[in-house]
């Protein structure tokens, strides 16, 4: 029975600890527990769910150097494996498997101009009154959380509808979207003109 329960253990101390100090490194979805792959990860056991004063810090004298902290190498899913644990009921032995779902790449986010007329003029983008950007991002591991826009370098402000653009005027809009567990793509800009 302490076997299970400092293995039941291990999994909880592991979310406890990310969850302590992160802020967007790891995120749960459909029973899945997903984790940022540029994030350190510590592992702990423990033989209570909630008295974590016994809590001890895992460390392995053949793969020092590599752990405390551990990177995940692979995006996807990675397992932590024990050779046996004991049903305490049955005595029969099984192995326990821990699942972690890596998570290292961005969204992939687009913006659609739509509602007007595109035109150039001198080399520059131009766009009648009305012009609206659709923003949309996809993520295929932990899921998208947010897409963020500013409007001519101001604060950047969370998308929720299109943005429109009627008054005449010069604009360089920027967005970027992020995951979950908080990977960022890169800001894309787009400079254009409104002019009727």
């Amino acid at each position: 029975m302490k076997k299970i329960g400092l293995i039941m253990t291990f999994i909880y101390s592991f979310i406890l600890l990310i969850g302590q100090n992160a802020n967007y490194h790891w995120f749960e979805k459909d029973g899945k527990l997903y984790y940022n792959k540029n994030t350190p990860a510590y592992f702990w056991i423990s033989t209570s769910p909630t008295d974590t004063t016994q809590d001890v810090l895992l460390t392995s004298q053949r793969s020092k150097k590599y752990i405390n902290p551990m990177y995940f190498d692979s995006d996807g899913y990675n397992t932590f494996r024990s050779v046996s644990t004991i049903d305490t009921t049955t005595n029969y032995t099984k192995q326990a498997i821990f699942k972690i779902y890596v998570d290292g790449l961005p969204p992939v986010p687009n913006a659609y101009f739509m509602g007007t007329r595109k035109y150039y003029s001198r080399g520059k983008s131009v766009y009648g009154p009305g012009l609206k950007i659709k923003l949309s991002a996809v993520d295929y591991n932990s899921g998208l959380d947010k897409i963020m826009y500013s409007i001519n370098n101001n604060n950047y402000t969370v998308y929720t509808t299109p943005v429109e653009f009627l008054i005449e005027g010069e604009y360089s809009f920027s967005y970027y979207s992020i995951d979950n567990t908080g990977n960022a793509n890169n800001i894309k800009t787009y400079n254009f003109i409104v002019k009727k």
